[in-house]
């Protein structure tokens, strides 16, 4: 006959506990382990650039231990990409798109990108006997993917160069090895920004804390040394205003062939090699398209004037906070994007031509004098976040000033009534 012990009890209760905790420990071993099960797969591009035919042969292999990735699709105009041909999965077209459906271990997909690209009367991209001048996006076409949910890539790039040639990208300086573009959770990465090859100058500094590379064909004469000067002065201050600049920023030129004028990249930027550092009226082309770089801005439908008004804006700012504009120069500078704006009707467009843009520059210092330069600036920040792209529309901008000053721009809200500003 059973005798109630109170002992037995207590270890009833105790083992319960014990159950309960090896219950709970055995569930968070699950979640930790199903947490850190990755869908990984790694993409490596190979780009053999043959200054002869001015064109690139690309080799994209992609490779994966089960089906994590199961297609892509390049948008790839037949003018600038072709001979696409694979020995894994099946290649099918959609009008200007090439749908690559691989199999499930990955694959290699091959084609050709021709690196002279017209602008008019001018070259966007070019590739001489001596160097080459192009995007990233003019050897992989941007594309969308299919994947598994949870799937992540891994980028490389490859580049096989004519025998003396160096190259110099976003991603660092080439120097054989393959190059860490990166990865990212479900979006396909792939390399952006500007890349130049060739026999190359190229300058280097550190400038608050970034990583400032500048590069051109050699025997152009292109201003390295004086671009590093004109960053020296004026990051600092610069980098105040826009925390999120890259650590590593490239700033590259071609001949006098390509395209007159400048354009930005994530982490890289373009200068004609004939465009000043800083322009008569006070502006500068290298701190607009730094603007450009450290925000990533781009436009809702309507807005360009807003994103192309304040690099303006700033590259006028910052000169002068920089000290290398007078008092009386920055006035003088004001006055003249005013005469300009108003000899030929800008106004608040989009796209934001030269007269539009100083119609914009003019609005935003009118409103950095209503409510301040600091709160300006903060509102620039509080646009910008945490950085990366970004559509800035004007209703965001209205918002931003209000949450910054308490209440909205009169002059801003004027102008947006009427398409100037007071």
């Amino acid at each position: 006959m059973y005798h109630y012990d109170p002992r037995d009890a207590k270890r009833t209760a105790t083992m319960r506990k014990l159950s309960a905790t090896l219950l709970l420990l055995v569930a968070a071993t699950l979640a930790l382990a199903s947490a850190a099960e990755t869908h990984d797969y790694t993409a490596t591009l190979t780009a053999q650039i043959n200054p002869e035919t001015a064109s690139a042969a690309l080799t994209l292999t992609v490779s994966q231990p089960k089906h994590y990735l199961r297609e892509l699709s390049f948008r790839a105009p037949k003018a600038q990409f072709s001979h696409f041909s694979t020995e894994d999965g099946d290649l099918s077209h959609e009008d200007d798109r090439l749908i690559w459906d691989m199999p499930s271990h990955g694959g290699s997909i091959h084609w050709t990108a021709s690196l002279n690209v017209p602008r008019g009367d001018s070259w966007d991209a070019r590739t001489t006997n001596d160097w080459s001048l192009f995007r990233f996006e003019d050897l992989l076409p941007p594309l969308r993917s299919t994947t598994l949910k949870g799937s992540s890539n891994s980028f490389k790039l490859l580049l096989d160069l004519p025998k003396g040639w160096t190259a110099e990208t976003r991603y660092g300086r080439y120097t054989g090895k393959p190059l860490e573009v990166g990865s990212d959770q479900q979006n396909f990465r792939r390399p952006t920004g500007w890349l130049i090859a060739g026999h190359l100058g190229v300058r280097r500094d550190t400038i608050s804390e970034r990583d400032i590379a500048v590069a051109a064909p050699i025997g152009t004469g292109f201003p390295r040394v004086p671009v590093l000067a004109l960053l020296n002065w004026t990051l600092p201050d610069f980098v105040q205003v826009f925390p999120t600049t890259p650590e590593r920023v490239l700033i590259v030129s071609g001949d006098r062939t390509m395209w007159r004028g400048a354009l930005s990249g994530p982490d890289s930027l373009y200068l004609h090699l004939e465009r000043p550092l800083i322009s008569e009226n006070g502006t500068s082309t290298v701190l607009h398209e730094m603007v450009h770089v450290a925000t990533r801005w781009s436009a809702a439908p309507g807005d360009d004037w807003i994103v192309e008004g304040l690099a303006e804006y700033y590259s006028l700012e910052i000169l002068h906070r920089s000290g290398g504009l007078s008092d009386a120069r920055f006035a003088a500078a004001k006055r003249r994007l005013t005469q300009w704006s108003e000899e030929e009707n800008g106004s608040l467009q989009d796209p934001s031509k030269g007269s539009d843009t100083a119609f914009a520059a003019i609005l935003f210092a009118d409103i950095a004098h209503e409510i301040g330069s600091a709160k300006l600036d903060a509102v620039v920040r509080h646009l910008t976040g945490t950085g990366g792209p970004k559509v800035i529309s004007r209703a965001e901008l209205m918002a931003c000033i209000e949450a910054v000053v308490g209440k909205p721009s009169k002059i801003l809200t004027t102008a947006l009534h009427s398409g100037t500003p007071n």
